[in-house]
């Protein structure tokens, strides 16, 4: 019975040694995008949003990138859509009809296997005009 306990105990050690030594999940890309806009719509009718994505650790793969304006449901696409390298995109919205007003809020996602980042910004359009 002694030697069954011993066992059972130094299963058990195995077991928990080799969970413990698993790594946490790393982080391959990250991503990165503009600040907050406001647009005066009676001077400029368009808007660039620019977003970055960059390889940790020196890494490189792919990373498809997709956006969502999610208070309307709109769909932009950003440029490039996807990066084998760290970069730089950017999604161009316009025209706006003169004197435009309301918010918009952008989500852009990055996505590289079942790893996910997203990144949000506000664009508020106001009439300054006015």
């Amino acid at each position: 019975m002694k030697l069954l306990n011993r066992i059972l105990i130094s299963s058990f050690l195995m077991v928990a040694c080799v969970f413990s030594a698993t790594p946490a999940h790393a982080d391959t890309f990250t991503m990165s995008i503009d600040g907050d806009q406001t647009v005066d719509t009676s001077v400029t009718q368009y808007v660039t949003i620019h977003f970055s994505v960059t390889f940790t650790g020196g890494g490189s793969g792919n990373v498809s990138v997709s956006q969502i304006e999610p208070c309307s449901g709109t769909v932009v696409s950003p440029s490039p859509s996807s990066f084998s390298s760290s970069g730089n995109g950017t999604i161009s919205l316009g025209p706006f009809a003169f004197g435009q007003t309301g918010t918009m809020c952008f989500y852009v996602t990055g996505t590289r296997g079942s790893e996910q980042h997203t990144v949000i910004t506000t664009v508020t359009l106001v009439d300054g005009g006015n």
